[in-house]
């Protein structure tokens, strides 16, 4: 009896000094040998989350730690990637990409109809309107060619301007539409145009028809609408002949205006110098009356 009680008292006292000689276990970030301090902390880019612990871990890709001792690895954040295992920082996604999601091993080139000039982009932004982008992984968007117009965020082409359809106004700065369809530039001097006309009328033509019918374009951004155009009165020649013009034309040639409201229909124009030659009425006969008489041999009445 007496040496079973000595053989568990042996036991318990074996037990004891075991237990007694045992360390204090590492905390979690920190690793040694024997799993107990003395400790060292994990290196930058591992990790341990659990105590006693005899090493540490990579960080995973996707993931990093920057400084000593982690118990846990960061996620990468939007914008940025770790493509490979024990990262201590994350990069920034380039030019012409972008990571959504925390945790990214890569970075997705920007689709068709975006682009983004910056780095640790976590979205691509969408092409305005007037702007386009075919293809994917650029920087900036496009802007679309002179004739031509994208109206919608995102557009991967541009279509052609319309060109002087009965419901557009096209202008040198603009191809505007009644629905608001056209927001980007024509080719200059292909755009139209407010256009007054000898007769008085305004109309809207390209600017070269408008200067081979005689007319005066108005300029960029003009129309009928806004800007009505000087009205025509007759205008008496020295040879009798009459002609409508604006008053600012009719002087500028040498005619006599006959008010507002007149016109060649009734208005009767006597001739005055007719065969004196003094065409230009200053009372010399020149050089200067050359132009007159071609004028008047087109324009006026036959000399008595």
């Amino acid at each position: 009896m007496s040496r079973c009680i000595f053989s568990a008292m042996l036991i318990v006292c074996l037990v004891f000094v075991r237990m007694s000689s045992a360390g204090t276990p590492c905390a979690p970030g920190t690793f040694s040998e024997t799993g107990d301090e003395p400790c060292v902390l994990c290196p930058a880019g591992t990790f341990q989350g659990l105590a006693g612990q005899t090493s540490c871990q990579s960080c995973p890709a996707g993931t990093f730690s920057e400084s000593a001792g982690a118990s846990e690895c960061q996620a990468c954040p939007p914008g940025h990637f770790s493509s490979v295992p024990g990262a201590q920082s994350c990069i920034l996604c380039p030019q012409g990409t972008f990571a959504a999601n925390p945790g990214s091993t890569s970075c997705q080139f920007c689709p068709p109809g975006s682009a983004s000039n910056v780095v640790g982009a976590a979205v691509c932004p969408e092409c305005q309107p007037g702007t386009f982008q075919p293809n994917s992984g650029q920087p900036n968007c496009l802007l679309c060619p002179q004739g031509t117009f994208s109206n919608q965020f995102g557009s991967t082409n541009c279509q052609e301007c319309p060109f002087c359809l009965d419901e557009f106004i096209c202008t040198a700065d603009s191809c505007e539409s009644t629905t608001g369809n056209c927001v980007h530039t024509p080719i200059p001097g292909i755009g139209c145009e407010a256009c007054c006309l000898s007769c008085g009328d305004c109309e809207i033509l390209p600017r070269e028809d408008c200067l081979a019918a005689g007319g005066e374009p108005l300029g960029p951004n003009t129309d009928c609408a806004t800007i009505g155009c000087p009205p025509t009165v007759s205008c008496c020649f020295p040879t009798g002949a009459c002609r409508d013009f604006t008053p600012m034309e009719c002087g500028a040639l040498g005619g006599i205006s006959g008010g507002a409201g007149s016109n060649c229909t009734t208005a009767l124009c006597a001739p005055s110098i007719c065969c004196l030659g003094d065409f230009n009425n200053d009372g010399q006969i020149t050089g200067l009356d050359i132009q007159g008489f071609v004028q008047a041999l087109l324009d006026g009445p036959a000399c008595p």
